[in-house]
């Protein structure tokens, strides 16, 4: 009789502690992330936060590290994000969101930051599940590229390019676990842009720049410009390559060398001065809601016209129909000092996008048409 009592007091505690649970508000975990290839040893830094994301509240609730700064276990703790399962991730910056008890969805940006000797930590997302407080560990389905660059000039960003079927960004379905996987099914991009803010200075030693990326977005290879700060560029083919989740890819080691000259990085149609260094200053160029443009075709001319009459500005060039290789452009302005007057022979370097770079022979301007309106 008494084990019957004692078996029956045990189950009504349990039954009870499951009720006070279920309506109890905070929520502790004790979390680590995985170590790979880029992050051997990942610590905590003060401030770390990560997201917990539920059914009943799909964008979740930031639950801030406690205790365990520079430690690899840290204590995180916050209010219940209503019922279980959660999905925990890291960094809390995320655009992460409950899409099943499976999987979440995040939105991987378009645009990273350099970091120096490093990556950037806001790209690079850790995830788990759980079912109630406790210790867990997450993991990461990325991967990541690096660059080593060498040289004598400063560089403000690098745009990894690939082809279609093998994005880098945008919206994806991220299933957690102990071997995460991670599509990118809509909103899909093929450019990711580390940006260099102000420049980072090249030298006789390599500077590591670093992306942070999907394991499988290499797969059908890229093509990675580089850009520097005078906007001159370089572009580098990639091979198709498979990192694999949490592993990094390697480059060899390249010298920065300007392949494309600083003009060709100008994109509004107008009249332009170069330096020696092919640095372009506009002399009138086009401002959408302020210019207009205007072609007059004749069967053996082609007038191109840029003008702002409330400025008093008309900058007209004349050129041949068809001007596939070396050909005299006519000049005339008004309302435009620096506008040379006469003939000028022009050489087509670049045609994209529906526009026309040319310069003239002794590399002083840089004219950029729009010969289709």
């Amino acid at each position: 009789m008494k084990k019957r009592f004692f078996s029956i007091l045990v189950c009504a505690v349990l039954a009870a502690c499951a009720v006070i649970d279920q309506f109890t508000n905070d929520l502790t975990f004790t979390l680590s992330r995985e170590a790979t290839a880029f992050a051997e040893n990942p610590a905590w830094a003060s401030g770390d936060a990560v997201r917990v994301l539920s059914s009943t509240r799909t964008k979740g609730s930031s639950f801030n590290l406690s205790t365990g700064v520079r430690t690899n276990k840290g204590l995180f703790s916050g209010e219940k994000p209503g019922s279980a399962p959660f999905h925990l991730v890291w960094p809390a910056s995320v655009a992460a969101e409950f899409s099943s008890q499976e999987a979440l969805t995040a939105t991987l940006s378009a645009q990273q930051s350099y970091v120096k000797d490093g990556y950037d930590a806001s790209a690079c997302l850790y995830a788990a599940t759980a079912e109630t407080g406790g210790e867990y560990r997450l993991y990461t389905p990325m991967a990541v590229l690096g660059v080593p660059l060498t040289g004598a000039m400063s560089i403000s960003r690098l745009t990894l390019s690939t082809p279609e079927g093998h994005p880098l960004c945008g919206k994806a379905q991220v299933k957690p676990g102990e071997d995460p996987t991670l599509s990118i099914d809509t909103e899909a991009g093929y450019d990711l842009t580390l940006d260099c803010g102000k420049g980072v200075k090249l030298g006789s030693k390599a500077v590591w720049f670093r992306f942070v990326i999907p394991p499988a977005a290499l797969a059908g290879g890229a093509v990675l410009q580089v850009t520097d700060t005078e906007g001159g560029a370089m572009s580098l083919a990639l091979e198709p390559a498979a990192p694999g989740r949490g592993g990094v890819l390697t480059l060899p080691e390249t010298a920065y060398v300007q392949a494309e000259p600083p003009y060709l990085n100008q994109q509004a149609p107008g009249l332009y001065t170069l330096s020696k260094s092919g640095k372009a200053t506009p002399v009138y160029t086009y401002v959408s809601g302020r210019d207009q443009l205007a072609l007059i075709e004749t069967p053996d001319a082609l007038q191109w016209r840029l003008q702002c009459l409330e400025d008093g500005r008309v900058l007209r060039v004349t050129v041949p129909p068809v001007h596939s290789a070396a050909f005299d452009a006519r000049f005339s302005a008004i309302g435009v000092p620096a506008c040379p007057e006469g003939m000028l022979t022009l050489s087509p370097v670049k045609c994209e996008d529906g526009l026309e770079w040319c310069i003239d022979a002794s590399e002083t301007y840089l004219l950029i048409l729009q010969p289709a309106l």
